[in-house]
């Protein structure tokens, strides 16, 4: 129960009993509605709010940042529909998955060599990886010869013309942890000038084509 308190001032207008235009009569009628009021107390009750509205009241009460247990609605084709607070509303942004034996078990004839991708890319900018790019070279040459490296190089930008510092390079490794440890030992990394992330690799199909060429010992690689 809410009281609202309001003065409502009644002013004697002029009316046909008031119509003689006398000074008298004026000054009556003004003098009345200088002084003349009347102050009226009403009881305003409040109509009940929709219960759709007094929980979207509700939730907009609740202090910031206390988003466990809270709901919101969100209009779908079929009507409103409670979701709670963090589950992802669009399937367009749900990620779906399949266990790693299943593509195992569907490529059982094919390669399946694990190898392990080290996608690098510039930390602060060209200059600090041109000052180390001899000791990465001299390094990849080192784990290549190790029978550790198996491919590496860098991107392109699209249109093909230009060089941004990334990189790729796939190496042999028992485990992500080993190729972690393959690729912080690569000055661009130990140095700063990089940085990657590691993806685990199954190499499952491709061709290679060599031909050695016995009158001149050199083999050529396609």
């Amino acid at each position: 129960m809410i009281q609202r308190y309001f003065s409502i001032t009644l002013l004697l207008l002029t009316t046909p009993l008031f119509a003689q235009d006398n000074a008298a009569t004026r000054k009556l009628v003004n003098a009345t509605a200088r002084n003349y009021s009347l102050t009226v107390a009403r009881e305003v009750r409040e109509e009940p709010k929709p219960a759709a509205e007094q929980e979207q009241s509700g939730l907009n009460e609740l202090p910031a940042g206390s988003n466990a247990g809270r709901a919101t609605k969100v209009s779908t084709n079929s009507g409103n529909a409670k979701v709670s607070l963090g589950q992802e509303a669009s399937s367009a942004k749900v990620k779906e998955s399949f266990p790693k034996e299943k593509s195992l078990n569907a490529t059982t004839s094919m390669m399946q060599l694990q190898l392990y991708a080290i996608f690098t890319t510039l930390t602060n900018g060209i200059a600090p990886m041109m000052d180390v790019l001899e000791e990465h070279l001299d390094y990849q040459r080192k784990i290549e010869k190790n029978g550790i490296l198996f491919g590496a190089g860098p991107f392109w930008t699209s249109d093909e013309k230009f060089c941004e510092g990334e990189e790729m390079i796939i190496v042999r490794a028992d485990d992500t942890t080993e190729a972690r440890k393959i690729a912080d030992a690569d000055p661009m990394h130990a140095k700063g000038a990089r940085s990657y992330v590691v993806r685990p690799w199954l190499l499952n199909e491709g061709r290679l084509t060599i031909h050695l060429n016995l009158s001149s010992r050199k083999a050529e690689l396609n």
